[in-house]
């Protein structure tokens, strides 16, 4: 890599930085220092010296050389949740608000009701008594009001008492009659409340617990809408033990802290170089009295600044281990140095915000937010998914003192909610570090201040407390970390981005995947057969419509006419007599792939094959255990032999339910944890295998749309439906907003849209895109998302500030030097009322030449690069809503 001259660092500036190093915090000075201020030029993504250095001696100090100094055993107090009376809400979209929906009551068909509780699913509500109970009743039912009766909304209620399902309702509806819950609770002091989607997404899942009353064996009557009513939604299972060592890990064992017990126990390192660009470091600790083996692999990276670690705890011993608890993959501290204060609005969520900006404005804004210099700790992230118009909307935070951030999943779906995104970007003066959490399951993270110039960081699985049997070997989180210079976010996320596409997104016969473009057979959800596979490609066919990739969604197999019963993964005879093999092999002589739908974790249907013989093989009542190894090995042969036998190339897996529930009822008191940890480490096996059985087959993660794509899950797949939040005119300018939100962080996703508009048709581009229908609209859209879609796997630059709002402007940049162009896509919301945008490019080579291409006919025209980033290219939309796709490539 050729190194330029501004962003060496001299002799005199390094030693400097080394001997910073010795100080028992790495503070951000030390690290600003490495990653020098000096931007690489606008051309130049690659990582520069100084953030190579930075990450190399960071993870020298904090892993490969770092010292723990053996100090007086002493017992960690930890400090759980008190489990008080009250109820706990540890899943819901957006709030659970007792007694009433906002301001309205809640209603349920024709009647009204003022107690209760009022949630939106998916839910999950515990319910804590302050003595033995008696029953529980309610009234349950589709919340009816002027939202809900426009939309599609399908829920089941659950009511859960020791662990076991005591009452569920069927599919309820708008329109559904409400139903009666009488439960017996025979002495129970804890209950839960559960609010499943049918797998169609969230959208107006607003439900009413009407009249939910507790009656106590004493005879006390409780209404649930007048009990104390807690937020735990991000809470982690116990509080950060306090740290002596500079270890990027910690754990409580056997009451004592982590650092205390690995100063004193033996300690082996090997080294190993994976390949030309990563070495594999090592470290394992092993307790000479009970035998509680600690293995950190950790993967550094040669050609990028990031390093990657996962711990291992295996027991080696004769006899179960003590408790272990409190496992945090990632504790660490950063502090800010002296004089730095926190009088920063750099971080102010509304300086990220677009709805309030005059639609003009909106580059320049966008350049000045990327660019600034904060002098305190920022955060940069975005919401999850959660089948919402603000899945994926960045967020902006400054980190002030005495302040706490938190973040977790809902209901155990890695990258489900608001705040369920497992991915931090963590400015400081001078830099900044990039981090993902690996963790298809529940995973939290938290962002402590000190009174002061500290930073805590701990992430890891939110609740661990277990004991391991002799030979049991269990795995954290991983923690990938990518450290970076100067104050430009945006080249930050495309270092990130590059590294993904480097080394983490999965290959198809040592291959990164192509952009692609697919249609779904969609005669065939349910009710279709044979036949109406061959038509429907038939008529794209004849309609000259190309596409590469063939998707046969839910629904065939025996699933009684409606997709949701799973749990019988065979072909359903009736309506395909034949198998599938006639119509893959017939798909494969004209060089297209045939993706299928399966959900094997969800099994549905009470009367499916599953369910009726292997109930040993589910947990909670409707989840497929694939941490029982019987149920495991069944699983991959079953797949496996349908994916040869039926001649399926890619492999689509769906997950419509949330797990949480189900792992930790399942757990005894000593392995809290446990269950979920058996899982996730089968689920990654699973796809492990079926990729070594089938290297050119890729898998598609779904999980209610884009729930579960953590960065474990992105190493073994692609997200081709990012969102459920697909249907319907009202999701075409979200899904501008979604786009806008997930390039900062995943280079491949796919999903559908329906109509063919010219303007919508451009907003669901992206690197795996589908339409329906067969007309002249549809062969355009196919047309134009080919064209766009491969120079979304390069750099990407936001060109106007994240939106969704109908007064706006929107617009982005995605860049391929390597291919010697880009493209921008911009779009007029339709009450906007400034028809010219001017947008300043990014990424240009200043002295190069650039042909630039209307693709709406406009004449090609010359500019030089530094036209295009410093005066803009003006963009004229005179109707609204309208949109523009303009490519530019170096003049010859």
């Amino acid at each position: 890599m050729r190194i330029d001259k501004p962003n060496m660092i001299r002799r005199e500036q390094y030693l400097a930085v080394i001997h910073c190093f010795h100080a028992l915090r790495l503070s951000a000075v030390a690290l600003a220092t490495l990653l020098a201020a000096h931007a690489a030029p606008a051309l130049d993504i690659k990582p520069t010296r100084g953030e190579l250095q930075a990450e190399k001696a960071w993870l020298k100090q904090h892993l490969l050389d770092c010292k723990l100094k053996p100090g007086q055993l002493k017992p960690v107090e930890l400090t759980p949740p008190t489990p008080e009376p009250g109820l706990e809400v540890l899943a819901n979209n957006d709030a659970v608000t007792p007694n009433g929906r906002g301001t309205h009551r809640m209603k349920i068909g024709d009647k009204e009701y003022s107690r209760g509780l009022y949630c939106h699913a998916v839910s999950k509500v515990e319910v804590r008594l302050p003595g033995p109970g008696k029953s529980f009743t309610a009234v349950v039912g589709l919340d009816h009001n002027d939202d809900t009766k426009r939309g599609k909304g399908s829920v089941i209620f659950t009511v859960r008492v020791k662990d076991k399902v005591a009452f569920q309702s069927e599919v309820m509806r708008f329109g559904t009659p409400a139903r009666e819950v009488n439960v017996d609770l025979g002495g129970a002091d804890l209950f839960t409340l559960d609010i499943g989607d049918v797998g169609d997404g969230i959208g107006w899942d607003q439900c009413d617990w009407a009249d939910a009353k507790v009656t106590l064996a004493d005879g006390k009557e409780l209404w649930l809408g007048d009990m104390p009513l807690r937020d735990r939604r991000t809470d982690a299972g116990f509080a950060p033990i306090s740290r002596t060592s500079e270890l990027p890990i910690s754990f409580v064992y056997g009451g004592q802290s982590s650092d205390d017990l690995l100063a004193t126990w033996p300690k082996k390192s090997a080294k190993q170089k994976l390949d030309s660009s990563r070495t594999q470091h090592t470290f394992t600790w092993t307790d000479p009295q009970t035998g509680l083996e600690v293995r950190c692999v950790a993967v550094e990276y040669s050609d990028f600044p990031v390093a990657e670690w996962t711990v291992f705890f295996k027991n080696t011993g004769k006899t179960d281990t003590a408790i272990l608890e409190n496992i945090q993959a990632l504790d660490t501290k950063f502090e800010l140095k002296p004089g730095d204060r926190s009088a920063a609005v750099v971080g102010d969520p509304a300086a990220a915000r677009s709805t309030s900006q005059p639609a003009a404005a909106g580059p320049k804004d966008t350049a000045a937010l990327r660019r600034s210099q904060p002098d305190e700790f920022v955060l940069h992230g975005n919401k999850g998914d959660w089948c919402v118009a603000q899945s994926y909307e960045p967020y902006q935070v400054t980190l002030k003192p005495k302040s706490t951030q938190r973040f977790a999943p809902d209901g155990g779906r890695p990258t489900n909610g608001p705040k369920g995104w497992p991915y931090f970007n963590l400015q400081m003066p001078g830099g900044g570090m990039i981090f993902a959490i690996g963790w298809p399951g529940q995973w939290a993270c938290s962002f402590t201040r000190d009174d002061r110039r500290g930073l805590r960081i701990v992430a890891g699985q939110q609740l661990t407390h277990l004991l391991l049997k002799p030979g049991e070997e269990i795995r954290t989180p991983l923690i990938a970390a990518l450290f970076w210079q100067g104050t430009d976010t945006v080249r930050a996320q495309n270092l990130w981005r590059r590294w993904f596409m480097a080394h983490n997104i999965p290959r198809l016969n040592g291959k990164n995947p192509p952009t692609m473009l697919q249609m779904q057979c969609y005669r065939t959800f349910e009710k279709g057969g044979e036949q109406d596979l061959f038509d429907t490609v038939k008529e794209f066919n004849s309609a000259g419509i190309p596409f590469d990739l063939c998707w046969r969604d839910a629904g065939w197999y025996p699933c009684k006419g409606s997709w949701p019963n799973t749990g019988t993964w065979e072909l359903d005879g009736q309506r395909y007599p034949k198998g599938w093999r006639p119509f893959s092999d017939w798909l494969h002589q004209q060089n297209k792939k045939f993706i299928v739908w399966f959900e094997p974790e969800r099994v549905g249907d009470r009367d499916s094959w599953l369910a009726k013989n292997h109930p040993d093989w589910i947990i909670g009542g409707n989840l497929l255990n694939l941490g029982h190894p019987d149920a495991w090995k069944w699983l991959v042969e079953h797949i496996d032999k349908m994916l040869v036998e039926q001649g399926i190339d890619y492999y689509r897996q769906d997950f419509n339910m949330d797990p949480l529930g189900n792992w930790r009822g399942q757990d005894a008191p000593n392995r809290r944890g446990m269950t979920e940890i058996k899982y996730v480490t089968g689920y990654l096996a699973f796809w492990d295998e079926l990729r070594r059985r089938h290297p050119g087959m890729l898998i598609d993660s779904c999980a209610s749309g884009g729930r579960r794509n953590d960065l474990e899950t992105l190493r073994r797949s692609v997200p081709l439906l990012r969102s459920d939040f697909q249907f319907g005119e009202g999701a075409t300018m979200p899904n501008q907003g979604h786009t806008h939100g997930i390039s900062s962080w995943i280079p491949y996703y796919g999903s559908g849209c329906y109509f063919t508009d010219t303007y919508s048709a451009r907003s669901y581009i992206m690197p795996c895109t589908g339409y329906g229908g067969t007309n002249a609209a549809t062969r355009r859209a196919y047309e134009e998302a080919r064209q766009v879609a491969p120079y979304m796997l390069g750099d990407y630059y936001p060109l106007t500030p994240y939106s969704i709002q109908p007064g706006d402007w929107i617009a982005w940049q995605f860049d391929r030097p390597d291919l010697n162009g880009g493209v921008v896509q911009a779009f007029r919301r339709d009450k906007n009322e400034s028809p010219t945008q001017v947008l300043r490019l990014a990424g240009l080579a200043p002295s190069t030449q650039y042909e630039i291409t209307d693709l709406d006919g406009a004449a090609p025209r010359k500019m030089t690069g530094k036209a295009l980033m410093e005066q803009g290219l003006a963009v004229e939309l005179k109707t609204k809503p309208g949109s523009a796709v303009i490519f530019y490539k170096k003049a010859k």
